[in-house]
């Protein structure tokens, strides 16, 4: 009864974990991959929206290899890459990620990084330039917050993204649009729905996915980013056509 009321009769997690059955996609390859994401799901922002109301910033950090950081703010209305850095440190992501979150106005606790890698400094590097800055560090293996139909916290985020864009959301850029109808899901034998790794997912775009993996981030503390704080924003909308048209 709770995964009905949570995911309705038709839904693949009803399917699988109640029924014992498989998911209905139609778009499953041949080892079991499912697109998270089609481009028929995917709204682009136009180039001179504004931000409004509460922001997340995700932040993909590289070093001196293949990969690029990228930053990638988000509200609830639409993402986009805002900064970029091809060779990076942690005291060059610390640093700029320090300007961002002075420019923006951000909640430090509000900007997420990846704490694998380079990552796993930047905190620190940050609290060193202003002790106040308490970014969220976080690791894409822990646990979700609905372990029951999620590998980890990595998959929730995913497909935390892929209900805000059913919602209405909007991305700017071809590239990360690229990036992020790339990511594909699996159920395991368990029912729980996970992630294609990275590995996999370099070489089926030929690159490092830095902007969807930056854009993921941004959903660690869910898709709707109504509630804390921006009570005085309208955040419906009418069609996913008239995305900035209140209800």
């Amino acid at each position: 009864e709770r995964m009905e009321a949570k995911y309705g009769r038709d839904s693949d997690e009803f399917k699988i974990r109640i029924m014992g059955g498989f998911p209905s996609s139609e778009q499953m390859d041949s080892a079991g991959w499912i697109p998270l994401i089609t481009d028929n799901q995917i709204t682009m922002a136009p180039d001179n929206i504004k931000f409004i109301g509460r922001k997340v910033l995700g932040i993909d950090p590289s070093g001196e290899g293949d990969d690029t950081t990228r930053w990638v703010m988000r509200d609830n209305f639409h993402a986009r890459v805002i900064a970029t850095e091809t060779t990076s440190s942690e005291k060059t992501i610390a640093r700029k990620t320090y300007d961002i979150i002075k420019e923006f106005e951000l909640d430090p606790t509000e900007v997420v990084i990846d704490n694998f890698g380079v990552g796993a400094n930047v905190k620190a590097e940050i609290l060193l330039i202003d002790h106040t800055m308490n970014v969220t560090a976080v690791n894409w293996g822990d646990d979700a917050d609905d372990p029951d139909v999620y590998l980890n916290k990595r998959a929730q985020c995913c497909f935390e993204a892929r209900d805000w864009f059913i919602r209405g959301g909007a991305i700017f850029g071809d590239e990360m649009r690229r990036d992020i109808t790339a990511y594909q899901y699996q159920n395991s034998i368990s029912g729980k729905k996970k992630i294609i790794d990275k590995p996999r997912l370099k070489n089926r775009l030929g690159r490092s996915p830095d902007r969807g993996d930056a854009f993921f981030l941004t959903f660690y503390f869910g898709n709707d980013l109504t509630n804390r704080g921006f009570s005085n924003v309208v955040v419906n909308q009418t069609t996913t056509k008239d995305l900035y048209g209140a209800i």
